[in-house]
């Protein structure tokens, strides 16, 4: 888990090149987005995107991170639900 990279974005300081730091702080303020490392905040979530790596191994994509990312929200996800999958 990358915690550098929550932290930031919990903080409205956005190190996205298109996302203003401005625009984060909005959405953060509505309630529409949150970055967390904790698991716990999942219960009850709606959507949720899953950013993580998938480095080349061997020639092959790892998936590690996106399998425990899934096992993870698996745990919390209800009826309705949605999960969107952004990786390399």
């Amino acid at each position: 888990m990358d915690t550098d990279r929550i932290k930031p974005l919990t903080a409205d300081d956005s190190y996205v090149e298109d996302v203003t730091s401005s625009r984060l702080r909005a959405v953060l303020d509505s309630g529409a987005y949150s970055a967390t490392a904790d698991a716990a905040a999942l219960a009850g979530f709606d959507i949720a995107v899953i950013t993580v790596p998938a480095p080349l191994r061997d020639g092959a994509p790892d998936l590690t991170y996106i399998e425990a990312c899934a096992q993870t929200l698996g745990e919390h996800l209800g009826p309705g639900a949605t999960a969107v999958l952004e990786s390399t």
